[in-house]
């Protein structure tokens, strides 16, 4: 049996004890902002100094439910966020033609250095005995960031041209977890046979066909969308050309919207899948062969009866089990209402 202490940390991640019982207010997340700027300020001085040719290195800003923090500071101060996950873009160096390749060598490289950095200048705050990272592999830090203010975070990388997909794709809707958004844009994905990951929509060509996007052998991958605003109809644009590159999409005027991650709601994103999903009918997309499905309400459907599959996948996880005294439980039963009551909202708009 988990107690709620153990339940959340399992939940938000924590790596640490000394992140228990610190509360992640509005205000502290932006002394941890500032704090993670300047350490990367810092970091690309030490590495021009290093390695002289390095191109900028910069720390973002806090993505997730933390990215609306200065709105946050201003009309509920008093929120409290779980761990940090932080946006940092690395430079990639060379041509090869793997770009996937070049990008993880690129992230192993940067993220070995930047614990070389902290063990050689023995960086204020970085607690390296529970921080994790120094191998390459993904970074977590904890820090302490004000005296006996330790908080954990989670870095998640961007390279130059994914930032402004990165900062929309890892934005939530506000005060809403992130899974409700983030299993309808990856419930599309699945439909359609691509993906709407960390770098954009893309798909996978074998021989000029579209392959499921987690194949790998004898494939092409191509970038559909770099932009949440142009999102759908750049979807629209890709089928139409892999259907009939001589042929153009036909629009209306309003006819298809893109996501505005500045204003996100559920039945925003999904009146926005529900209009894709007309206009690749009216087009001659939904033909069975380029994609699986011969009409929009077969496409609307399969995307709703996907996100069910998602949040009944997220309900069922063994982790909800293990939650036993009353606020594991709340805790838990929150969840599962946010999942429910998301999963009947897109099925009204797409089922």
């Amino acid at each position: 049996m988990l107690s709620y202490k153990e339940w959340v940390l399992n939940e938000g991640g924590w790596s640490s004890v000394k992140t228990q019982g610190i509360k992640i207010t509005p205000a502290i997340l932006k002394i941890a902002d500032d704090y993670v700027k300047q350490l990367f300020a810092d970091f690309e001085k030490w590495m021009k100094k290093n390695h002289p040719n390095t191109l900028p290195l910069k720390g973002i800003r806090p993505v997730g439910s933390g990215i609306y923090y200065e709105e946050d500071l201003k009309n509920e101060p008093e929120k409290i966020y779980g761990d940090i996950d932080y946006l940092i873009e690395y430079p990639v160096y060379g041509d090869s033609t793997d770009e996937r390749k070049t990008e993880t060598e690129a992230i192993r490289f940067y993220n070995r250095e930047l614990f070389r950095f902290f063990n050689e200048t023995k960086y204020k705050g970085i607690d390296l005995k529970d921080s994790r990272g120094a191998d390459g592999s993904g970074a977590v830090l904890i820090a302490e960031v004000q005296p006996n203010v330790y908080i954990q975070v989670d870095f998640v990388v961007t390279h130059a041209k994914y930032v402004d997909w990165a900062l929309d794709r890892f934005t939530p809707i506000h005060n809403i977890k992130g899974f409700v958004s983030g299993n309808l844009y990856s419930s599309l994905a699945d439909a359609l046979s691509i993906s709407m990951g960390d770098r954009g929509a893309r798909a996978k060509l074998q021989a000029g066909a579209l392959v499921p996007f987690r194949m790998r052998k004898d494939v092409e991958e191509i970038a559909i969308s770099l932009n949440f605003k142009t999102l759908f109809t750049d979807i629209v644009n890709f089928f139409v050309s892999l259907k009939d590159n001589t042929q153009n999409p036909a629009f209306l005027q309003n006819d298809i919207a893109g996501i505005d991650s500045k204003n996100l709601s559920l039945a925003g994103i999904a009146q926005g899948i529900a209009s894709l999903a007309e206009v690749l009918e009216r087009n001659g997309v939904l033909d069975g062969n380029t994609v699986s499905f011969k009409s929009a309400k077969e496409l609307k459907k399969a995307v709703a009866v996907n996100y069910a599959k998602k949040m009944a996948e997220l309900r069922n996880d063994s982790k909800f089990q293990k939650a036993e005294d009353p606020m594991a439980i709340a805790a838990r039963d929150k969840i599962f209402k946010t999942s429910m009551d998301a999963e009947k909202e897109v099925n009204s708009i797409l089922g």
